[in-house]
């Protein structure tokens, strides 16, 4: 009954892994980069007679582990742990080293860009005491608590079958932290250099276009001599002072259209707590769309704000994936997904009140920033 139990316990977790990578494989969020990390352990046994914990009543021992953490798809992450601890197995006080070695896969609740990420672990390992070695399938669930600079912390509680006579299936707590291995990822918005600024213009009315003097040199042919221009070497205008007129149509032009794209933020909508876009902010999208076609040298920033209601964990990570939405639709609607790019900030940004409903629903919001 026990092993019926057992197996029915791993082919559960195996199908719950595979469910979680199924249905969430497509979610646009970073992959776990190469992490390595240190834990300490513990491994509690039953109480049989077959092992003997002197002065320890609940049968549990301390040890050490290393771990390997690498990414497969945004859902699915594959972990390989080394521990080693000392149990006295048998009816004597000598202590060897339990090494302990397995490969599992980890099937994670929450993307990768969450504060806190639940997940499941199931996979096999390899076990040697004194000379002795088996096997065993470890199940179970943890937690990875994500902190600043791409290193975390992980919790985790297993049970591990083993096929050892020597050795009985046992639980096993692990605690420890962990890092990226290798460059931190830049996450920085890529944005286009700025426009050159035009020469400055001197005060007006200092000079005025008038016949050149006899002898004096004009370098840039404008017919302004050169002891009279700001600009010798570049044609200009008088009214400029010899110095090329400064251009405002782009930045009339890119006024135009931060309006423009004010307006269809306005009008984009979304299905309450969720980030599914309704079909009323299509035209407003459409239009957007359009608007980044007929001016293939502008970028968009995306940004998803929501209301203080909630945890901020899951706020942030709704705006993320709502600013997330609109980009897939742009991308979709033929925009090179390098010139767009979607950053939530949850509840951290208000431009109203939040203790009002008024407020709360003017908090909600996308806004669209030309670039």
């Amino acid at each position: 009954m026990k092993r019926n139990s057992n197996k029915a316990m791993l082919v559960y977790m195996v199908i719950t892994l595979m469910s979680i990578n199924y249905s969430w494989s497509q979610d646009n969020h970073s992959i776990q980069r190469s992490s390595i990390g240190v834990h300490l352990i513990v491994d509690q046994f039953p109480q049989r007679d077959s092992i003997h914990l002197p002065g320890s009543a609940d049968r549990s021992t301390i040890g050490l582990a290393i771990s390997y953490l690498k990414g497969i798809t945004p859902r699915l992450d594959f972990h390989t742990t080394l521990a080693i601890s000392y149990p006295p197995f048998g009816h004597n006080s000598d202590r060897h080293a339990l090494g302990e070695m397995d490969a599992s896969l980890r099937g994670k609740l929450l993307p990768g860009d969450a504060r806190i990420i639940p997940f499941l672990q199931t996979g096999a390992g390899l076990s040697a005491y004194n000379g002795h070695f088996g096997a065993f399938f470890p199940a179970g669930a943890g937690i990875q608590v994500n902190l600043p600079g791409e290193t975390f912390l992980l919790f985790h509680a297993q049970y591990r079958i083993t096929t050892a006579a020597w050795e009985p299936s046992h639980l096993y707590y692990s605690a420890g932290i962990a890092g990226v291995i290798g460059k931190k990822r830049n996450t920085s918005i890529k944005r286009r250099p700025p426009i050159p600024p035009t020469h400055p213009l001197l005060p007006s009315g200092s000079l005025t276009h008038s016949p050149l003097p006899s002898g004096n040199r004009d370098k840039d042919g404008d017919g302004i001599a050169d002891s009279l221009d700001a600009c010798p070497d570049i044609p200009g205008d008088a009214s400029a002072h010899g110095c090329p007129m400064a251009d405002t149509t782009h930045h009339v032009l890119l006024n135009d259209i931060r309006e423009k794209l004010k307006t269809n933020a306005q009008n984009i909508f979304f299905e309450i707590d969720r980030y599914t876009l309704l079909p009323a902010s299509f035209k407003a999208l459409d239009e957007t769309a359009r608007l980044l076609k007929d001016n293939a040298q502008l970028h968009l920033l995306i940004e998803g704000h929501t209301d203080s209601t909630g945890l901020p964990v899951a706020n942030q990570l709704l705006s993320q994936r709502r600013a997330d939405a609109v980009r897939n639709y742009l991308i979709q609607q033929g925009i090179d997904e390098k010139r767009l790019f979607a950053k939530g900030y949850g509840s951290t940004k208000p431009i109203a009140d939040n203790n009002t409903p008024q407020g709360r629903s003017r908090n909600r919001r996308v806004e669209l920033i030309p670039q």
